[in-house]
């Protein structure tokens, strides 16, 4: 399987995030997980993103890799973490 890179470690990475239009409904997913999983501050493991996603563990991988290389997404050494974002709901 591909882990996804450390950040910092993508060609060319800054702290730029890529347009979130451009995510696929797999890594809008993925993203999600992560967002639930680390509502009490602590980092998303892959293996239970899969569970919770029911996604086959082939489509999580890629999914972190894109949302780290994105930006979207910090893998720790812990997991996975959200990275810096400023995604509101206009009311």
């Amino acid at each position: 399987m591909h882990r996804p890179v450390r950040d910092g470690q993508a060609s060319g990475m800054s702290e730029q995030r890529a347009d979130v239009q451009g995510l696929s409904d797999v890594d809008l997913i993925v993203y999600e997980a992560v967002a639930t999983l680390g509502q009490d501050g602590s980092a998303a493991e892959a293996d239970r993103l899969q569970t919770m996603t029911d996604l086959p563990e082939e489509d999580v991988w890629q999914a972190l890799n894109h949302l780290v290389q994105a930006n979207h997404v910090h893998a720790t050494d812990h997991g996975y973490t959200l990275g810096p974002h400023d995604w509101s709901v206009w009311q």
